[in-house]
């Protein structure tokens, strides 16, 4: 941790703001270590209007990348300033690895993404800050707590809504837009991950790389692996597609096909670029 050379005023102001800031709620799910944990936007948007109040405002950047041999970023540092209006400051650094995704699903070859960089630097700015302001995270019980409920015994508590209630996004041409993710069926939802995953991939290798591309198809991979471990932990996964049954008919010579025709198959697989995915 650093300091400006004076440090009265950012001081007393960080005393006065510390009083006023409570602990924030837990507001996020974590399906692979069935935990829960508190956002950066649940973080700042606790903390900013408080350290306005005083005259002190946040200050968050990644910097000075590690790389290997080869040019692959290994880990950077984040950096956090608590900037005060006199122009004292003190700020505090952590570095953050970085880690690797397979290139492709099932492949051996993993590579550095700019979903993985941008994982490490939310997850970084997320605990600096909370180093920094000493902030504690607490569990979001709805209020009760406030309204004297909070003795009750949580397992009387109705379950927190999992997410699996959201809608796909409502794209064009594609026969699952606007469905709860509950209600897409898994082989769909396994296809449409695949090309996420690839699309995703792509976008993070272009040159320039299309970071909106990249974060989307992470967040829908993120939003489809939520569904799948919990249709595996439920076991109430929707049923598939019905094949529709084709009347007999009489053999007749087969016409002459086009050579690369398409096969047919269900609308929710095509290959078409309306495919739901939103990018």
């Amino acid at each position: 941790m650093q300091f400006s050379e004076n440090r009265g005023l950012i001081a007393a102001a960080l005393a006065k703001a510390s009083a006023e800031i409570v602990p924030v709620a837990k507001d996020r799910s974590n399906p692979f270590y069935k935990s829960k944990y508190t956002t950066l936007d649940a973080i700042t948007d606790a903390v900013r209007p408080v350290l306005a109040k005083h005259g002190v405002s946040i200050l968050q950047g990644a910097t000075k990348p590690e790389t290997n041999e080869v040019g692959q970023i290994l880990s950077v540092i984040i950096e956090t300033y608590l900037l005060h209006e006199s122009g004292e400051w003190v700020s505090a650094s952590v570095v953050m690895p970085v880690g690797t995704t397979p290139i492709e699903k099932g492949s051996d070859v993993r590579a550095v993404t700019a979903q993985t960089v941008g994982s490490a630097i939310s997850y970084g700015r997320r605990y600096c800050l909370s180093a920094l302001l000493a902030i504690t995270s607490d569990e979001d019980d709805d209020g009760n707590a406030a309204s004297g409920k909070g003795a009750q015994t949580q397992a009387q508590e109705a379950p927190r809504p999992s997410g699996r209630d959201r809608l796909w996004p409502a794209w064009s041409g594609f026969v699952w837009s606007g469905k709860k993710f509950r209600e897409i069926p898994t082989s769909v939802l396994a296809e449409q991950m695949k090309r996420a995953e690839t699309r995703g991939t792509k976008a993070a290798a272009a040159i320039p790389p299309d970071e909106r591309a990249a974060r989307l198809a992470q967040n829908l991979v993120e939003a489809i692996v939520f569904e799948l471990e919990a249709r595996r932990e439920a076991n109430d996964a929707p049923p598939e597609p019905e094949a529709k049954a084709e009347a007999p008919v009489e053999a007749k010579k087969p016409e002459p096909v086009a050579v690369g025709a398409p096969e047919e198959r269900h609308p929710a697989l095509d290959d078409s670029e309306d495919d739901g995915l939103p990018f």
